[in-house]
């Protein structure tokens, strides 16, 4: 007798076939600086899991996100440069005794597209690190490594902090940092932007008019209708490469007048988000200047 089917004629997936994840995660953030580190755990973190283990809060160093992680380094100090690896867990048979156990992966995309990377933070039953692979609906794409020590010789080798956080896929918000985190973020927001300054300079090359009375450039304070007409009018004659170009025209400091915005932007006071995403509640508010700077410089080395 044909077995039953659901809806539409199909069958429906078998409990194994449920289970198995299929990862598509996101990565706004790879990289961080360090807020705050607690190495007892915050009692006040959003996700429970985090309030007894070694804790760091960090800031994204692309999209400006705040993101919590167990670190998986014990010497973390503000400001250091972190690996920012998604937590991923996985239910692994127990062996004969029956049952699942969890063991959790620490995460990054690939060096080839479609693939991840990711280092098995939990003992696994009898060391088979197939149990785990065969976790996972497209178990090739999963690159698993057991040696914390190689896995740090990965990330060297693409140029990616030796330290790292493990963060759960939610992000937090600005009212759930520490104190210390809240202290240090002003600074961590101008370490970014002039550590990046290749990237971020280009803000300058691709703001464009938010509606027929307002540009995007027109957000940071002290860029008025005068100084927005003579840097669009040079920026047509030339790509801006510095901060001290755009410096001579704007007369302001770019660094302080961009950090500023992007400070009310993470305290969720701005009128438009140039670089951090608010949500969906202020979806329609977000212009999200890191894509379109990425795109813009691939069209740049696509024209040399």
């Amino acid at each position: 007798m044909e077995a039953s089917r659901g809806r539409g004629g199909r069958r429906p997936p078998r409990r194994e076939e449920s289970r198995r994840l299929q990862l598509k995660p996101e990565y706004p953030d790879l990289e961080g600086i360090v807020l705050d580190f607690l190495d007892a755990g915050y009692y006040d973190d959003p996700h429970p899991h985090h309030k007894t283990v070694p804790v760091a809060q960090v800031l994204g160093t692309l999209s400006f996100s705040l993101i919590d992680g167990i670190a998986l380094d014990p010497d973390l100090d503000f400001f250091s440069r972190v690996t920012i690896a998604l937590e991923v867990p996985v239910r692994v048979p127990r062996g004969p005794t029956g049952g699942y156990v969890r063991v959790r992966l620490a995460c990054i995309p690939g060096a080839a597209p479609k693939r991840l990377q990711c280092f098995v933070a939990d003992e696994v039953p009898g060391g088979d690190l197939e149990l785990v692979r065969l976790a996972f609906e497209e178990p090739d794409t999963i690159d698993l490594i057991d040696d914390y020590d190689l896995f740090l010789t990965v990330l060297r080798e693409r140029g990616l902090p030796d330290k790292v956080i493990m963060s759960p896929p939610t992000p937090i918000r600005y009212e759930n940092l520490t104190p210390t985190a809240r202290d240090n973020l002003p600074e961590a927001i101008k370490r970014v932007l002039t550590e990046k300054e290749s990237f971020f300079v280009n803000f300058f090359n691709v703001a464009e008019p938010i509606n027929v009375r307002l540009h995007a450039l027109e957000l940071l304070k002290g860029v008025g209708k005068r100084t927005l007409q003579k840097l669009l009018l040079e920026r047509q004659a030339r790509r801006f490469t510095s901060y001290e170009e755009v410096k001579k025209i704007l007369k302001i400091d770019p660094v302080e007048a961009l950090a500023e915005q992007i400070l009310r932007e993470i305290q969720g006071e701005a009128k438009y988000f140039l670089f951090v995403d608010p949500g969906w509640k202020a979806r329609d508010r977000f212009l999200n200047y890191s894509r379109r700077i990425r795109e813009y410089l691939r069209r740049v080395r696509v024209q040399r």
